[in-house]
């Protein structure tokens, strides 16, 4: 199978590219340093392409290389909300929204027409507690706000392509705490959290390396189990004007 990558330089998407190649499959994988996707390519026969998908143009470049068909996309790339202040992308969108959804709506959108039959979209997700969850979609959010917005959109889209698409198989999947350098930047106490209770990232990845490799019923995953999610009010009006917006984004950027 040729199965795309993103965030495939560290963490989770290093770990789903070492574990797809090892199983032979042809892997494509995204990440934004270019030295570790290099010796990452050299070490797995991947095929590395160098992108900061927080920029969609970046994203849509990206997506244009893509000619051959696809089996499936596992799509990894975001961080976590840590900083006290808004970061903004040269583009003018907060950062974690654009990189934990975003890129990835830009990406699968793109990406539809080259996706065989029954291929699958596996999305790193966040709890699926979003009740409080701001859905001011243009509205600038920091820190953990702005992560929790992304993981609500992130959702409510997957939820939305799920119906829209039914003979794809789409699932967003939160693999809970893993040992990643994303938490480098966090206060003490939570990295020592991370650190003696975190998974590994080559554990977190078999959650999603499964819902690839197995058909499973259900759009929503906690590692390997089927989650619920805690929807704000109205999630289908929500959903449908979440739709209009992102789609109206990527016509500026295609």
């Amino acid at each position: 199978m040729h199965i795309v990558v993103t965030g495939g330089t560290s963490g989770i998407g290093a770990a789903v590219v070492r574990e797809l190649s090892q199983n032979g499959h042809h892997v494509s994988f995204i990440g934004r340093n270019s030295e570790r996707g290099q010796a990452l390519a050299a070490e797995t026969g991947g095929h590395f392409i160098q992108a900061d998908l927080s920029s969609l143009r970046a994203t849509h470049q990206v997506a244009s290389q893509f000619q051959e068909p696809i089996d499936s996309l596992i799509l990894c790339a975001g961080g976590i909300g840590s900083k006290p202040t808004p970061l903004v992308t040269s583009e003018g969108f907060e950062t974690l929204f654009a990189t934990n959804y975003l890129s990835k709506f830009s990406l699968s959108q793109q990406l539809l027409p080259l996706l065989s039959a029954n291929a699958s979209l596996v999305m790193v997700s966040g709890n699926g507690r979003y009740k409080n969850a701001s859905t001011a979609w243009q509205r600038i959010e920091k820190g953990f706000r702005a992560a929790l917005k992304a993981g609500l959109a992130l959702d409510l889209y997957a939820r939305q392509l799920a119906k829209n698409q039914p003979t794809l198989r789409i699932h967003t999947c939160y693999p809970g705490m893993v040992r990643t350098n994303l938490f480098k930047h966090m206060a003490l106490p939570v990295r020592v959290v991370v650190n003696l209770f975190g998974q590994s990232p080559a554990q977190a990845s078999s959650y999603f390396t499964q819902l690839v490799n197995q058909p499973h019923e259900g759009v929503h995953w906690h590692k390997t189990t089927p989650m619920r999610l805690q929807l704000p009010p109205a999630a289908d009006d929500l959903a449908r004007e979440l739709w209009n917006y992102s789609h109206n984004i990527l016509a500026k950027y295609s």
